[in-house]
């Protein structure tokens, strides 16, 4: 019960220390009675802005865009944006009225998202170099923000066929093969003109700062949410794919690697995907090297060089790193577009932050951050990470945590659930999997050999942005006791997990309450928490009853 309560706890101190509203009005201020805005390393004058241009797109849209309206609330000069987040992600969020909302589907985008992608797009493109663009992008803007087959620049037609239709059955399919965020975002790159620097293209000649809320593994800037605005080549941490010197050259990286996604998930076989996406892909893959993007003229796509802006030079890319000749920097326009290095980048928030806030969070145990890079199959990590509670459990402190009970053994990143082509699934998403998963094993040892320990863990997974999978909880806190409770409930656990409907094994083992009520395991549910920076894992172990 304790560690029930704790698990939750802890979670939540975990969400509020990557609040995105706090981590932008940190990344963010106005200076100097309002002359100077310190953004993303840079120093700008706002007199010499004629309007700021903010363009969010993610789970954590909304607040990002109210954290960054309270920074320039003192600013007089004109403003205008537009976001995209999840259906829901906007309930009681003080989005400003300068700023245009569309809430649209994920992980599979729709319709909507369309529709606000190309507002963002419109706004975008109508930036000249007097204007401050401000990107604030956030994890779930892979799916949100997304223009399916066209070219950002203009809009014009870049994969005959490759529509929203032909979009959504490639998510599906890459989803329900196990595929990692990487390797998701490696082929939306090539089927979508808005992904690997298409929102910098459209936005050339504006000064230009993106401001990130990570959820992926490494913080890779080129990978959260497909880097709509980190062009191929740049430099530093995080770097996309693709040579800067050539528009096709970076084409042709892009589409080998989407290539070797779809051999590697067995998507290649007839009928796996639309025709027009494996088309798409092995077209890209086949492009030979373009003439020089000089010669083409203004805005010719994503991986574009050209002459550097006044003051540029090579570097940042990486947290809290800008590129210089970024947005202080005068910037004239040019007829081959930006370089790889255009604007500047700061990570403000991560997974890393919230794990090690949720493990200051729990008094009264042994906190041991275990690693931030957790990824692979959740059925796997699960029985992984119950595997290590049970070594501090009957080991104490001599096991290769150096951990001992009363301990927490903390860790975070994003697992996937391969689903079988054709099989019947219910409902629930990566974090309640791996939550079910981890208590049968728990319920296994406890039958197993009573008495060694397994009633002393608790387990936890959840997704930080409170919304795991098409679902309204986070994830799952379990116990030995809580697969027993399903199967009274009248569902059975195991036929559950493999059947993928972990939302309804853990709903039936209870909904976790608060404090002074409800169910200390079973699923938990926050509702969108606004914020989005993967999955936090924890396993407690509490000492032995009589235990000094």
């Amino acid at each position: 019960m304790r560690a029930a309560r704790a698990a939750a706890s802890g979670f939540a101190a975990a969400v509020r220390e990557v609040d995105p509203s706090a981590a932008v009005q940190r990344a963010a201020r106005l200076t100097a009675g309002g002359a100077t805005l310190e953004i993303g390393g840079q120093s700008i004058d706002t007199s010499s802005v004629r309007r700021l241009v903010v363009l969010a797109a993610g789970k954590a849209a909304p607040q990002m865009v109210a954290g960054l309206s309270k920074v320039v609330s003192g600013w007089d000069g004109e403003k205008v944006g537009h976001l995209v987040t999840k259906h829901g992600h906007t309930s009681g969020v003080p989005v400003p009225e300068w700023c245009g909302v569309t809430e649209a589907g994920h992980p599979v985008p729709d319709e909507a998202g369309v529709a606000g992608t190309l507002r963002i797009l419109e706004l975008a493109r109508a930036a000249d170099e007097s204007d401050l663009v401000v990107a604030l992008v956030s994890g779930g803007g892979s799916a949100l923000l997304t223009a399916p087959g066209r070219r950002a620049v203009d809009g014009s037609c870049a994969a005959p066929g490759v529509d929203l239709e032909a979009m959504q059955a490639t998510t599906r399919a890459l989803l329900a093969s196990g595929a990692s965020i990487d390797e998701l975002n490696a082929v939306r790159a090539v089927l979508d003109g808005v992904k690997g620097g298409g929102l910098a293209m459209a936005a050339w000649p504006a000064r230009l700062v993106t401001l990130l809320l990570s959820d992926v593994v490494g913080d890779g800037p080129s990978v959260i949410a497909s880097g709509p605005t980190i062009l191929p080549g740049r430099p530093g941490r995080g770097a996309a794919a693709g040579p800067a010197a050539s528009e096709s050259g970076a084409a042709v990286a892009r589409g080998a690697a989407a290539l070797t996604v779809l051999r590697s998930r067995g998507l290649l076989a007839p009928g796996a995907l639309p025709p027009a996406v494996v088309a798409a892909v092995e077209a890209t893959v086949a492009s030979e090297a373009a003439e020089p993007a000089a010669e083409h003229g203004e805005r010719t796509g994503p991986g574009t060089a050209g002459p550097s802006a006044p003051g540029a030079a090579p570097g940042g890319g990486g947290s809290s790193a800008a590129a210089k000749g970024g947005p202080g920097a005068a910037r004239k326009p040019s007829a081959a577009g930006p370089d790889a290095a255009y604007g500047a980048v700061d990570i403000v928030a991560s997974n890393a932050i919230a794990a090690a806030a949720f493990a200051r969070a729990c008094p009264g145990y042994e906190a041991r951050l275990l690693t931030t890079r957790a990824e692979g199959e959740a059925e796997d990590l699960a029985r992984l990470l119950v595997r290590m509670g049970r070594q501090v459990a009957e080991q104490g402190d001599e096991g290769w945590t150096s951990a001992r009970a009363p301990c927490v053994l903390v860790a975070a990143g994003e697992t996937t659930v391969t689903v079988p082509r054709g099989a019947a699934t219910g409902a629930g998403g990566r974090n309640q999997h791996m939550a079910l998963a981890a208590a049968l094993e728990l319920e296994a040892w406890e039958l197993a050999e009573p008495g060694t320990g397994a009633d002393r863990v608790t387990f936890l997974a959840a997704g930080t942005d409170g919304t795991d999978g098409p679902t309204d909880a986070a994830g799952g806190i379990v116990t030995s006791l809580t697969a027993g409770r399903a199967r009274a409930s009248g569902v059975d656990p195991a036929e559950a997990l493999a059947r993928f409907d972990s939302n309804a094994a853990l709903r039936a083992a209870g909904v976790v309450g608060d404090a002074a009520a409800g169910p200390a395991d079973g699923l938990l549910v926050t509702g969108p928490t606004g914020t989005n920076v993967m999955d936090i894992y924890a396993v407690f172990v509490e000492a032995p009853a009589g235990a000094v």
